[in-house]
């Protein structure tokens, strides 16, 4: 009886030891007393009771003496390829990797019964590449185990694995497809066939692989692979040549190098690049999209198309080129229609948030996830993909019965055509012809790494933190620790400011909205908002109990607008439960009249606006909301290492955004659904209200969602004063994703005409590792991805932004922007920023942007911290437009605009009176000697935020305006000759132009 048998678990080390010597000695013994020396010598221990012994003595965990028997074993019986296997086993389990290595290798393939060559090949290949960090090796052995078994599935995998993490993830396509034949597919084999998929793997593995050995060709790879999705676009560059240098995946490399010589602006290396590419670069759907975004950064719309086209060819679900061609072909003559594009991409967006749904569950797929996923992926045709989730879920102990009846009918569907993971018939690509269309010239356009502008001796904007000095002490009240690890949702979204002229003085005033600690306490009154007075002397009174407005509740965003029109501003405060809209009393009170106004909502609120959206002269109301559930306030989430962190977003339904419509009494009315808005849950969290189509005298609205696609409201052709309807074309406008086809985590907005062109552009802070995006306003309301041509992605892969804003500090005539940043927890522990610095980007003048430092800036851009809302004002009336910034862990910042060397300004205050008195969506036209500004008065003001709503226009050197012309949302247009500058201005509609006089002797400077 083996010694398992009679011991529950193993006995003794001593014990083991001695018992598996025991047993060779009395083998020896037996052979002595049977016949002497050369009796023993014919009846030794043969190789099955050698083996035999090593079994037992793995079992018993005596790996070295394991070793030793089996080795004698196959030193015995040199083609016993079992005896090689168990040898390496046991070296394996001691630790002795290189030994193991060894022994495995010389497992002879003789075909018999009991070879376990593939298993040895696939042993060795593991220690090669998880102990011995030798990647070059480990793929060899893996691939020779899949040449003697094709089928053998933990070498399919582990080559699947090490193909994805060394930048080769299409050369894994038909390993998972084996294992989706075998029935034994994993989810996260599943997740690479798609490449938006959510599985991350250890890609530590090649950094430590290239350690090792630091010309492994692999490894890398996997390196240059991994800094270009982390950015560092250099070092890819450069790894990737070593890579080519040895010719080695000659097309992967090329394409690593194209896209970080891309991504860095070197277009002369591009081109040698483009000359030098290898045959096979024709066949590879990376290389065609860095050649189609290189031809339309330069403007080659049909050539980029092309390119695109080629991408889809080849890979018909990626994702940038589904979405560039979407957007390319409406503005290109006599091209076919982009709506299949379109429809792609928007497949592509719901396979992501299905993926995120999935991702929430752990370990356990859920059946009813996966049949939606399923069915999906069967009208986008990818077949394999489906076959391979219904198997995931047939394989479950009680799978339903769908999963039976689809595995049957899509191994069929699969089996017609085998060699496609897509049908063609899905493939959107396939359904035009763009062969004839050129694949472009190289280069496309000017090859200056440097054109800039701006004289460089000009001199930075300079600012200084005033909020004590001035007497605005506010800080924010989050309901948690910022400093401790894994807080709750809400408590990363910090809280709002507004700039108002609530006594209409002239002079701007602050309102900051106020958390609690958690949970709620209505009738405390220990947090409240605040309000904050301008006294016109350099110093703020905080006035709020004065004014009537010791709200207390959840503070999130706030907003001014005249909702009334009575001539004051009124305020909307967005908070977790009930909102509060704050009538103006026009004697320096106010009062709440949310329960009259019907306005109270009961959601998640993060910022709204006030503005007259349909048009009928009353204002509206565009409150956006967040999240919801019943755990959303509860809920904490787990990493991987059991540490307490915050949830993510797709771990929530969205809280759908609501609209309501001014009655012209004080009232609003309901109209989300009527409207169009009701039913589409975006997660979002700023807004911007403004005229998004040039002359319609229309107000859209835009609404940066968090993880889903960002929203734009515009009228449709029947909407009308008193029935209007909205219908969102984010994705159609080119504003609802950024330019790879990706939803961000799109948190602030700014909003303005950043480039000069007379279009409005918009600006959208996101998440850490994605770029903020630069909107370019085309025209006929159409947007593009043009964050790379302004120089504003390479700075922002390592920031999280919050609050964001176009303003001309130095008063050039050319906006420039302001970004406060923050993570929304600490993942310091992994590597990652927490607290962060604000940005400064000065404008070059023709829409490219330079990132400022600390140095030139001031001494607060150099300070870390959680920054959340940002607003623009010029609270010392001087005409340099200074910042106030809230925050989560420091009191909030008035930044004052110190900047010596500026231009001439115009400060325009516009009093709508056919229109709406606060004149949102109002366009001014400056002009000067030839040069043209073309502004526009937004609201919403992107996140949490609202703007001081005068116009602050930079002027640069000239001395006074030729042309003054205001475009009026109702179609009046107003124009005014020969205007002095260094002032402010009323312009009231259909009345005239006002120079408004004021005192500024009694200011005294911080």
């Amino acid at each position: 009886m083996e010694p398992a048998t009679e011991h529950p678990g193993p006995p003794p080390a001593s014990n083991r030891r001695s018992v598996v010597r025991t047993a060779l000695l009395v083998l020896v013994l037996v052979g002595l007393v049977v016949g002497g020396l050369g009796s023993w010598w014919l009846s030794r221990p043969n190789v099955d009771e050698l083996l035999e012994s090593a079994e037992a003595a793995m079992r018993w965990k005596e790996f070295r003496d394991a070793q030793r028997l089996a080795t004698a074993a196959a030193r015995r019986a040199p083609d016993r390829a079992d005896a090689w296997w168990l040898a390496g086993q046991a070296a394996g389990q001691r630790g002795a990797f290189e030994e193991a290595v060894r022994l495995y290798d010389r497992n002879p393939d003789n075909g018999s019964p009991v070879s376990r060559v593939a298993d040895s090949r696939a042993a060795a290949a593991e220690l090669l590449l998880y102990r011995l960090h030798r990647a070059e090796a480990a793929e060899r052995q893996f691939r020779a185990a899949l040449t003697i078994d094709a089928d053998h599935a933990s070498a399919g995998r582990g080559l699947s694995v090490l193909l994805a993490i060394s930048g080769r993830r299409r050369e894994a396509v038909q390993w998972i497809r084996r294992r989706i034949e075998a029935g034994d597919v994993t989810v996260d084999e599943l997740n690479m066939l798609d490449a938006g998929g959510g599985t991350r793997y250890e890609t530590d593995l090649m950094t430590a692989c290239r350690k090792r050995a630091p010309e492994d060709p692999v490894a890398l790879m996997g390196v240059a692979a991994e800094s270009l999705r982390t950015h560092r676009f250099d070092e890819a560059v450069e790894l990737s040549s070593l890579v080519m240098a040895q010719h080695r995946f000659p097309v992967v490399a090329e394409a690593v190098m194209g896209r970080g010589l891309l991504e860095s602006d070197r277009f002369k290396d591009l081109l040698a690049w483009q000359r030098g590419l290898s045959d096979g670069a024709e066949t590879d759907p990376e290389v065609w999209m860095i050649r189609g975004e290189y031809q339309q950064r330069f403007g080659a719309g049909t050539s980029a198309a092309r390119c695109f086209w080629e991408v889809l060819r080849i890979d018909p679900d990626h994702r940038a080129a589904n979405y560039r061609l979407a957007e390319l072909l409406p503005g290109l003559k006599g091209t076919p229609a982009a709506e299949p594009f379109r429809v792609r991409t928007r497949q592509l967006q719901e396979l992501k948030a299905i993926n995120d749904r999935a991702a929430d569950g752990g370990p356990t797929v859920s059946a009813t996830i996966v049949r939606g996923k399923v069915e999906l992926l069967r009208r986008m045709g990818r077949l394999w993909e489906a076959w391979g989730w219904v198997r995931v879920i047939a394989r479950q102990a009680s799978p339903p019965a769908w999963a039976t009846e689809l595995q049957r009918d899509l191994a069929a569907e699969v089996r017609r055509d085998p060699s496609r993971l897509v049908e063609p018939a899905r493939n959107p690509a396939n359904g035009v012809d763009l062969a004839e269309w050129s694949t472009g010239e190289w280069p496309a356009g000017s090859l200056a790494s440097d054109t800039r502008t701006k004289d460089d001796q000009a001199g930075w904007p300079r600012f200084r933190n005033d909020a004590s000095v001035a007497g605005v002490e506010m800080r924010y009240v989050n309901g948690g620790d910022p400093d401790r690890s894994g807080q709750q949702m809400f408590e990363f979204t910090g809280g709002g400011v507004a700039v108002l002229d609530f006594d209409r003085d002239g002079w701007p005033d602050l309102y900051f909205t106020q958390g609690s600690a958690w949970p709620v306490d209505l009738e405390s009154t220990v947090h409240t908002d605040r309000l904050f007075r301008n006294l016109g002397d350099g110093r703020f009174a905080d006035v709020t109990q004065a004014a009537g407005l010791s709200a207390t509740g959840f503070g999130q965003g706030v907003t001014v607008g005249d909702f009334d029109g009575d001539g004051w501003p009124d305020l909307h405060v967005g908070n977790i439960g009930e909102n509060r809209l704050y009538h103006n009393n026009g004697d320096g009170t106010f009062v709440d009249t949310t329960g009259v106004a019907g306005v109270a909502g009961d959601r998640w609120t993060t910022s709204s606006a006030i503005a007259d959206i349909d048009g009928d002269g009353v204002a509206d109301l565009y409150v956006v909301n967040y999240l919801s559930g019943s755990d959303v306030f509860t809920r904490m989430c787990r990493s991987f290492s059991g540490r307490s962190r915050m949830c993510q977003p797709f771990q929530f339904p969205a809280a759908a955004d609501r609209l309501y419509l001014g009655q012209g009494d004080g009232t609003f009315a309901d109209v989300t659904g009527s409207a169009g808005v009701d039913g589409v849950g975006g997660k979002g969290l700023g807004l911007v209200v403004a005229g998004f189509d040039e002359g319609s005298g229309r107000l859209g609205v835009f609404v940066a969602n968090d993880t889903r696609a960002n929203f734009l409201y515009r009228h449709g052709s029947d909407s009308q004063a008193g029935a209007m309807s909205l219908h969102e074309n984010g994705l159609v406008a080119g504003a609802g994703l950024n330019g790879n086809g990706r939803a961000e985590g799109s948190m602030g907005v700014a909003a303005g005409d950043a480039d000069g062109d007379g279009r409005l552009d918009l600006f959208v802070t996101n998440f850490l590792d994605e770029t903020n995006t630069f909107y370019g306003g085309l025209g006929q309301g159409r947007f593009g991805d043009t964050t790379h041509q302004a120089g504003l992605a390479a700075s922002s892969h390592n920031t999280l932004g919050f609050g964001t804003q176009f303003l001309d500090a130095d008063l050039d005539g050319d906006l420039d922007l302001v970004v406060t940043n923050g993570h929304v927890d600490d993942y310091t522990r992994a590597g990652r920023p927490y607290r962060m610095a604000p940005q400064y980007y000065r404008n070059r003048g023709d829409g490219r942007f330079d990132l400022g430092v600390a140095e030139d800036l001031g001494p607060h851009f150099a300070k870390r911290y959680l920054g959340r809302g940002l607003a623009r004002l010029d609270w010392n009336r001087d005409g340099r437009p200074d910042v106030v910034i809230t925050a989560v862990d420091v009191p909030a910042v008035l930044l004052t605009n110190t900047t010596e060397r500026s231009g001439h300004w115009l400060v325009l205050r516009l009093v709508g009176t056919t229109t709406h008195r606060d004149a949102i969506g109002a366009q001014v036209v400056v002009r000067a000697d030839g040069k043209t500004w073309v502004h526009q008065l937004t609201a919403g003001d992107g996140y949490h935020a609202s703007n001081d709503r005068r116009l602050l226009l930079g002027l640069g050197e000239y001395e006074r305006v030729e042309e003054l012309e205001v475009r009026w949302p109702r179609g009046r247009l107003q124009k005014f000759s020969d205007v002095a500058v260094d002032r402010e201005l009323v312009v009231v509609e259909g009345r005239g132009l006002f120079s408004l006089p004021f005192d500024r002797s009694g200011f005294s400077a911080p």
